[in-house]
């Protein structure tokens, strides 16, 4: 369990740095309407794409891959094009809403436990930010740390960054993992942001949902 959690955190990384990039073009945009769940969606393609169940997922399996840039979450056009095809994440964030019917998605609390566990960080060792996150840190190895705070509404929010300064890690980044009303979500951008990761992740919610068909 502990080594999947660790593979979609490296999945998300590679897709963000090696996916393609949405089309700019402005006679190139559609409007893609899908349902997921209980809910219809109508999502530009300048925002990113949509992916229905293969091989390995349930038919009636969906998800939502995008890519914007940060600070007001601007989708692909003519005028950014070159901020989308910059190596690196600099103001780039890309991420995933993955829907599969029936399955059980992971809770905070679970995320955090097998996060600790996954990177062997004690628990106990945890320094506390200026805007509330706990930031756990490995005392032999520290190449990334694993933020976490728990939200007005009581979910836990867990986080985990690399670390600036390691000499192998060119493009450090922040990952999120949480589930979100029926959705795996998962998301990454550069570690210059991750003082402001609660309100991304707020961003990133409110994007989905203003693709969603009022009922």
């Amino acid at each position: 369990m502990k080594h999947i959690i660790h593979w979609i955190f490296v999945a998300i990384i590679t897709f963000g740095l090696c996916s393609s990039i949405p089309n700019s073009k402005a006679d190139a945009v559609k409007i893609i309407r899908v349902r997921i769940g209980d809910y219809f969606y109508n999502i530009p393609t300048n925002y990113g794409s949509i992916h229905t169940g293969g091989m390995d997922t349930p038919k009636d399996a969906i998800d939502f891959r995008f890519v914007v840039l940060m600070p007001d979450f601007a989708p692909h056009t003519e005028k950014n094009d070159a901020k989308f095809k910059i190596i690196g994440w600099h103001d780039q964030i890309g991420g995933l809403f993955d829907f599969v019917p029936g399955r059980k998605v992971l809770v905070g609390k679970n995320v955090l436990a097998v996060a600790l566990s996954d990177t062997l960080i004690d628990a106990s060792h945890y320094s506390v930010t200026s805007n509330g996150f706990r930031v756990y840190t490995p005392r032999v190895k520290p190449d990334l740390e694993i933020h976490t705070k728990t939200l007005s509404n009581g979910d836990v929010f867990v986080m985990r960054c690399m670390q600036d300064g390691q000499k192998y890690i060119i493009f450090p980044a922040c990952t999120m993992l949480e589930s979100w009303q029926g959705f795996t979500l998962t998301y990454s951008f550069s570690r210059k942001y991750a003082e402001q990761a609660d309100v991304i992740d707020q961003k990133v919610k409110a994007m989905m949902l203003g693709f969603r068909e009022k009922s």
